[in-house]
């Protein structure tokens, strides 16, 4: 990564920032959470929501605070010095990414400026980990939901009897899977209630 390149400088300097913002949305909605415990399920479940929302977010406007400075100390560096860190170094300027809330000591800073091609490569490499962690268990599921058997209509009833009295308005169907160990839900828009045909 070209030390003049601010896109790539700042989304690298945004990331590194979401591992404090990260734990603190992490702590804050733990808290949140435990206050709510007493409240109804959709409460808990709208605050765990604004969590991941909040995880979202925060890079994207962390990057758009850093954007400016990005584009300044650029322009100053390609004017002034051939070799940015080298100069920061002499001068003792801070690298951009250091943001007055979260002060790192002055040769982090600079290693981490130094090295931000890796470390956005390694971000990176560990989000295609994880996708590839998702796409795999996405489509073990729908392995899993092409051999549902449907259950019975008895069975049904009794479910949207338990659904009635939860006060669920949207309908819940009920299949038997002999590939799963315990319950689960699956689906969003159609959600479909998969339990093990050992439990029945």
């Amino acid at each position: 990564m070209s030390p003049l390149d601010p896109t790539l400088q700042t989304t690298a300097w945004a990331l590194i920032h979401f591992l404090w913002q990260g734990c603190l949305i992490w702590l804050a909605t733990v808290l949140a959470l435990y206050l709510a415990r007493s409240r109804s399920p959709q409460v808990r479940y709208l605050v765990a929501c604004a969590g991941l929302a909040l995880c979202l977010l925060l890079p994207i406007a962390t990057f758009a605070h850093l954007w400016p400075n990005a584009l300044r100390q650029v322009g100053e560096l390609a004017f002034t010095a051939p070799d940015p860190p080298k100069s920061m170094l002499a001068t003792g300027s801070i690298p951009m990414g250091i943001g007055r809330a979260v002060m790192l000591p002055r040769w982090l800073g600079f290693f981490v400026e130094d090295n931000l091609t890796w470390l956005l490569k390694g971000w990176l490499f560990g989000c295609l980990l994880l996708a590839l962690r998702f796409g795999g268990g996405w489509l073990h599921l729908l392995t899993v939901r092409r051999a549902v058997s449907q259950a019975s209509d008895e069975l049904q009833e009794r479910l949207d009897g338990i659904a009635k009295r939860f006060d669920l308005s949207r309908p819940i169907r009920l299949a038997l899977s002999s590939r799963i160990n315990t319950p689960m839900v699956v689906g969003w828009l159609r959600p479909l209630l998969l339990v093990p045909v050992g439990v029945l």
